[in-house]
């Protein structure tokens, strides 16, 4: 079976090279060929370890951005001048978190409005944290028109009527291995309620690994399980699931 899988989301800056190397190939093993690696989580250092795995590695993409847990701690001037760089792909992740609440909220919401201004400036797609503030994340794309840029609403953990919202402002939709788990049948009810195009598939490694992986950490190649679970979910073949995915990622990062 021939198929081509992407990660959408994984962590990977903080891996020394030769761990990243293993992570990298281990992947294109389980087919999945392309990655986009994160540069947001650890205030600016996450951003520029990313871009430097991407140079020297074909097969891995970056996005750059400041997490909203570091709202307080780190500026997104530190990491703007890299989204000239060719293998930086979006802007993120980015967004509202008053679920953990690890930084002051004002932070947050300056940093968000910042953030969606900086895409509008550079033509970069967004890629949105969101958790316990749907309703003002929606607010404020809107207010901010990012429906003219895109985005994506990563690790997505709302339900149908979210999903719904989410899509009228054309962003996609991205599922992780949080769709295996026994508990998660909302989130299924979320994949086969969001049209085929608008979807795409991550792992957010080092997090939330999918069954059978379930308590280690999380790797790109676990994409594969992910959409094996996608693939039955929907009750469609994973070679459609990955072709069409995989289609959409290429098009929304311009890949």
């Amino acid at each position: 079976m021939n198929i081509d899988l992407i990660d959408t989301h994984c962590h990977l800056g903080a891996l020394d090279a030769e761990e990243a190397d293993r992570v990298v190939n281990d992947a294109k093993l389980a087919s999945v060929n392309r990655m986009v690696c994160i540069g947001a989580g650890d205030g600016a250092d996450s951003a520029r370890h990313s871009v430097a795995l991407a140079e020297r590695n074909p097969a891995v993409w970056a996005s750059v951005g400041i997490h909203p847990h570091d709202a307080d701690k780190a500026q997104l001037s530190d990491v703007a001048s890299l989204l000239t760089h060719p293998r930086v792909v979006a802007l993120g992740e980015c967004g509202l978190d008053y679920f953990r609440d690890w930084s002051p909220v004002e932070d947050q919401r300056r940093l968000f409005r910042e953030s969606i201004t900086l895409a509008h400036q550079f033509g970069k797609k967004l890629i949105i944290h969101c958790r316990a503030a749907e309703d003002e994340t929606l607010t404020t794309l809107r207010e901010m028109e990012a429906d003219k840029i895109g985005g994506v609403f990563h690790c997505f953990s709302g339900d149908v009527s979210f999903a719904e919202r989410v899509l009228e402002i054309g962003f996609h939709i991205s599922i992780t291995g949080t769709v295996t788990f026994k508990n998660a049948e909302k989130l299924r009810d979320v994949v086969r309620f969001v049209p085929l195009d608008r979807l795409m598939l991550e792992t957010d490694t080092p997090y939330m690994a999918p069954e059978p992986y379930r308590g280690t950490p999380s790797e790109p190649k676990h994409v594969f399980e992910i959409a094996r679970k996608v693939a039955m979910v929907r009750d469609d073949s994973i070679a459609n699931i990955a072709a069409q995915t995989t289609a959409n990622a290429v098009r929304f990062f311009g890949l």
